[in-house]
């Protein structure tokens, strides 16, 4: 009988580590895949804010574009801003506008980031897996970069 329960035990407890070191690579794997996803968010981003600028191209150079049905605002070189009603900076407006899908991942924070300059925008959204979406028009350069915070 104690050769069964001491049996018993030690393969429980050998299934135990099993599902243990499994559950310790499925966080490793679930981790790699919630960063990619935030890397492909940013390439999204600047692919739409290039097309947005193509869009303005082919339209002639407006200060406004409609765009689905929205009208943005648009820089001297053809870059979506984060630009509301009556010239309001708004980061949680321009993410919406480049990346309507950000629902895919958690609540975010926002921090806009005041250059000094007007035609200078960076937007900072902080999430909360410890990753920072930074996406800027500095200097007429459009750009978006995502930060993983260890």
């Amino acid at each position: 009988m104690n050769s069964e329960r001491a049996r018993f035990v030690v393969w429980l407890v050998l299934i135990l580590l099993l599902v243990i070191g499994f559950m310790g690579q499925f966080r490793k794997v679930e981790q790699e895949a919630t960063d990619t996803a935030f890397i492909v968010a940013s390439k999204r981003i600047l692919e739409r804010a290039s097309n947005i600028k193509q869009e303005w191209i082919l339209q002639g150079h407006p200060s406004e574009l409609q765009v689905a049905g929205e009208r943005l605002a648009i820089s001297q070189n053809g870059w979506v801003l984060p630009i509301v009603n009556k010239g309001q900076v708004d980061c949680s407006y321009w993410l919406s506008v480049l990346y309507p899908e950000n629902q895919e991942f958690e609540p975010y924070s926002t921090k806009n980031n005041d250059v000094g300059s007007v035609k200078d925008y960076t937007c900072e959204y902080i999430y909360a897996e410890q990753k920072v979406l930074r996406i800027q028009l500095i200097n007429k350069k459009f750009s978006v970069s995502v930060k993983f915070i260890t």
